[in-house]
């Protein structure tokens, strides 16, 4: 029945959980059935998820050389069963993955036609949210041949976000990218340096504070927070609840990067996108502007700077594991 059911046509997604393939006459199975259903997809659950999927089903030969037609089908959630099981029913994770599979598909005979060209961006973007690690890379090494900065998503905070995610998962399942993801979340966040602190608006009531994110565009300390910090910490927050206290050392090598972060959103939330001077530590609240105000914009950023400076450990915000 399984084999049967493995190759009809409507087949499109096998769930596989804390299975650890010791039976070759099962992979054989999944192996045989991918000639013939191209639709046959595995979400694999399992803390070792991805030491069977490397060791089991990746490869068709002992040495490792010959992948298997399944390499690049196969998703891999490396979390236990009792805390992911809710993420496949109530927040459509399964739906998303007969998503992947659907648009795949599609670009596959977009690509064919050659009428247009296709837009994979839109299928790494939810690959990654579907932690679809396998499809990911493959989309990355054959389809997308761009720096991770140059990719096109929906918004410029996307790639930040999709980064972090990638970087969390593959730091969890210890499969050998987390170096880099991490570089790609950095370049995602190279604009969060002290140099690109700027004054604006300064007026007699206080100023604003931006950092200058691209040339002639510049975010508010509001914005920065909503669209670049806090959705990365809702992605870290959002793993611990994942991996439940016995896996949470998995996270352990990143962890003081997320403290980091942490207090920067406090920073970023104590000043806000406006800063009244009675608010300021070090200069009075000013009753007029005059020629001071150059001086003051330069005593502001100075001390700001400071501050940012301790916060990032450094002149620039970025992630680094530790031991």
């Amino acid at each position: 029945m399984f084999k049967e059911r493995l190759a009809n046509e409507n087949t499109k997604i096998v769930i596989v959980v804390g299975y650890s393939f010791r039976d070759d006459y099962i992979i054989h199975m999944l192996w045989d059935a991918s000639r013939t259903n191209k639709d046959l997809h595995i979400v694999f659950i399992s803390p070792t998820a991805q030491e069977h999927f490397e060791n089991k089903l990746r490869f068709i030969d002992k040495e490792k050389k010959d992948l298997s037609r399944l390499c690049d089908r196969i998703g891999c959630l490396p979390y236990p069963f009792s805390t992911v099981i809710g993420r496949l029913i109530k927040k459509d994770l399964l739906r998303n993955i007969g998503n992947v599979v659907r648009i795949e598909k599609d670009l596959i005979e977009v690509e064919k036609r050659g009428a247009r060209e296709p837009e994979w961006e839109n299928l790494l973007r939810i690959c990654i949210d579907c932690e679809f690690s396998t499809k990911t890379k493959h989309i990355l090494g054959q389809k997308i041949r761009k720096k991770w900065n140059e990719i096109s998503f929906d918004l410029p905070q996307t790639s930040a976000r999709l980064a972090v995610k990638a970087m969390l998962h593959s730091i969890i399942a210890q499969d050998g990218f987390e170096n880099r993801w991490l570089n790609r979340v950095n370049e995602s966040l190279d604009f969060l340096t002290i140099e690109n602190l700027q004054v604006s608006r300064l007026t007699d009531e206080g100023f604003g504070l931006v950092f200058k994110v691209s040339s002639g565009d510049t975010h508010n300390f509001d914005s920065v927070r909503g669209k670049w910090v806090y959705p990365i910490l809702l992605e870290w927050r959002d793993k611990l609840m994942l991996l439940t206290r016995k896996f949470e050392k998995n996270l352990s090598k990143v962890e003081q990067s997320f403290n980091r972060l942490e207090t920067f959103r406090e920073y970023l939330i104590k000043l806000g996108s406006w800063t009244t001077w009675n608010k300021y530590p070090i200069i009075l609240k000013k009753k007029s502007l005059d020629q001071d105000a150059i001086r003051e914009f330069k005593v502001i950023l100075e001390a700001e700077r400071k501050k940012l400076r301790k916060i990032f450990d450094g002149d620039t915000f970025h992630f680094e594991f530790k031991d």
